[in-house]
């Protein structure tokens, strides 16, 4: 059985989603059908870039093992850039 990730559950689960400048998906509505009733330029400026990301991202999961592998990427793509930072110490230019 396919169960896939609704754009409803991300809103519901991101922290600080009432602040957002979008409406909340309705229950039941698909990726494809949210992005279209926001349109993905207002997604784009909905003052949050990682929200826009997340929606973006899991709208080409198929299913909730997809959704689960593309965001332990993006958590270990966030990862390998806050080591960077945090072990250059203001050293510019490597």
């Amino acid at each position: 059985m396919n169960n896939p990730v609704t754009p409803k559950e991300v809103y519901d689960s991101y922290p600080g989603a009432d602040f957002l400048n979008v409406d909340p998906p309705h229950l039941g509505e698909s990726f494809h059908d949210y992005v279209n009733r926001q349109g993905k330029q207002r997604l784009r400026t909905c003052g949050d870039t990682l929200f826009a990301f997340l929606l973006f991202e899991l709208a080409d999961a198929g299913s909730r093992a997809d959704a689960v592998r593309m965001l332990n990427t993006a958590i270990n793509d966030i990862v390998a850039v806050k080591s960077r930072i945090e072990n250059e110490g203001g050293r510019h230019g490597q």
